[in-house]
């Protein structure tokens, strides 16, 4: 049997976010940096939700923030 694929919108995405899902699912306190070896793993993750969150979190990293 063929593993179905999900599609996930982006605006979808972005507009869920549940603040520190991320950090909560990878064991990391809120108030600390994802260590960059932890988001890179993530993103290869066979969980699609993890794994999107994990990719929306690197390219958020290179996003001009304030200012």
């Amino acid at each position: 049997m063929a593993q179905e694929t999900v599609k996930l919108s982006k605006h979808r995405v972005v507009m869920h976010l549940a603040n520190g899902g991320l950090h909560r699912a990878l064991k990391v306190p809120e108030n600390e940096n994802i260590p960059e070896d932890k988001l890179e793993a993530a993103t290869h993750s066979t969980n699609p939700h993890l794994k999107s969150m994990a990719v929306l979190a690197k390219n958020m990293k290179g996003w001009h923030h304030g200012g």
